[in-house]
């Protein structure tokens, strides 16, 4: 079984965070389509967010930021996944959320496990597609409930969506050790699956 994982949207467990790292942004146009083609790195340094939600920190953290999302995991969180074996989450480094008087240090991670739509169940086709930057339309405007093919998971624990990269999938053992380990600020919802 797969789970969306979502952060909670009440405003009890909502944070908004700001990384204050410094990031640079390239856009490029495509010669071939004339679609805009943004990439983003970041400069060397301290890294540091701002986060709201009064020092209440959960172990789990979006991030408002441009570009491709990451998770923020907090020390508790980190140990977990490598107690349990999570695969699919990739440390980057470490940096400090900060509210007010209150600092908590997170884990700046990227998603590496990969899963696909089921685009013929869900009626989806891609059309304009540049063969020199591999950009496309969807034939739709909104995709719907997702329904992932389970042949294309590359068996990681918790995935990024493919052509969706900041859709995180996950499997039932990472919804498990979530639980399991008293981990806060992640919401799981089943979604359908062929394969």
């Amino acid at each position: 079984m797969f789970y969306r994982v979502f952060y909670p949207c009440n405003k009890i467990h909502k944070y908004l965070i700001k990384d204050l790292s410094v990031k640079i942004s390239f856009v490029n146009e495509c010669l071939a389509c004339r679609r805009k083609i943004a990439t983003y790195d970041e400069k060397e340094g301290k890294h540091r967010l701002l986060c709201d939600g009064k020092g209440n920190y959960q172990d789990f953290l979006d991030a408002t930021t441009s570009g491709k999302n990451y998770i923020y995991l907090s020390d508790e969180a980190m140990d977990a996944i490598v107690k349990n074996s999570v695969s699919g989450i990739k440390e980057m480094f470490c940096c400090m959320a900060i509210s007010g008087k209150f600092e908590r240090t997170y884990h700046k991670c990227d998603i590496t496990g990969k899963i696909s739509l089921n685009e013929k169940a869900m009626f989806l086709k891609k059309k304009n597609y540049c063969e020199e930057c591999g950009q496309f339309e969807w034939n739709k405007k909104g995709i719907g409930k997702l329904i992932v093919d389970e042949n294309s998971w590359n068996g990681y624990d918790i995935c990024r969506l493919d052509f969706f990269e900041n859709i995180f999938i996950c499997a039932e053992r990472f919804k498990n050790i979530f639980h399991s380990e008293e981990l806060t600020g992640l919401e799981f919802e089943a979604i359908k699956t062929t394969g």
